[in-house]
Parts: structure tokens; sequence; C-alpha cells
């Protein structure tokens, strides 16, 4: 398979879970805008924020499933750089499970809107959380996709 093909699965799989995951928070939102920093600030302001943490966790989930793939399959032949990397991978991944989890037990449930000041800091964390994972994911993915092809070559 092309790693085009690869990357294009993966990404597929990894906003399918970040969206249905979302979902929910998303049905019980009102009138949200187009864009996502809008959207954010609606669900803040409806008291639904602690609920956008549930994303970061198939995000991360998925990213270390394939990272481990990875090291399973092809550790022995796997360069010490990319096995180091592969590494970072999970450790960063399992900061994003955390993070996640963090965020989720220190928003009570039924909270008023967050201040701007820990509005700022959530969102972000959120923000870099997913770019986290899904960075991993590529990376990995594209890493490992042409690590199947040159063994499947020889």
């Amino acid at each position: 398979m092309s790693t085009g093909w690869y990357l294009c699965i993966r990404l597929t799989l990894w906003l399918s879970g970040v969206v249905i995951a979302f979902l929910p928070t998303l049905v019980a939102a009102s009138d949200l805008p187009a864009d996502i920093f809008g959207a954010v600030a609606v669900i803040n302001s409806e008291g639904l924020f602690r609920d956008l943490f549930f994303g970061v966790v198939p995000a991360a989930v998925l990213a270390i499933a394939t990272v481990i793939d990875y090291l399973c399959v092809g550790r022995i032949e796997m360069s010490n750089s990319a096995f180091a990397l592969a590494l970072l991978g999970i450790i960063g991944n399992i900061f994003v499970l955390s993070a996640g989890l963090i965020g989720f037990l220190q928003i009570p449930v039924h909270a008023s809107p967050l201040t701007s000041g820990p509005f700022i800091a959530y969102s972000a964390l959120i923000y870099v959380s997913l770019l986290l994972s899904l960075v991993t994911e590529i990376g990995v993915s594209w890493s490992h996709n042409n690590h199947r092809r040159r063994l499947s070559t020889r």
C-alpha cells in the first residue's frame, strides 16, 4: 500500500475517533459557529467545557497503539533515533491522557463557564494534546509504512 493511502486511512481513523468523542458535546451545545475557537467559547458559555477533554482520549490512545504496533513490528531493524522518537511518542501521549484526565477531574460537573485564565489554559491544553497525538500518529504511521514496504521488497 502506498504511503499516501496508508496515511489517509490512519488520518481518517484519528479524525473519526476525535469527532465521535466530541459529538455528544457538539450536539448538546446550541448555535455553534463554524470556527473552532468560537465553538469552544460557546461550549464554555453553556457549561460544557469539561466534556471537551473526552476528545483527547481516543486521539492519544490511537497514537499510542500505532507506536506500540510500530515497535512490535520493527524494533529489531529500527535505528536508535527512530526507537527514541517512538518512545517519546508514547511518553508524550501518556502525558496527553493524563492531562485529559486531570482536566476532566478539575472542572466540576455542571460548572459555570470558565473565566478567561482557566479557559485559555485548558483550551491550549486540549489543542496541544490533539496536535501532539496527530503529529505522533502521522509521523509514526509514515515511518511504519515505509518500514513495512522496505521489508516486503527484500
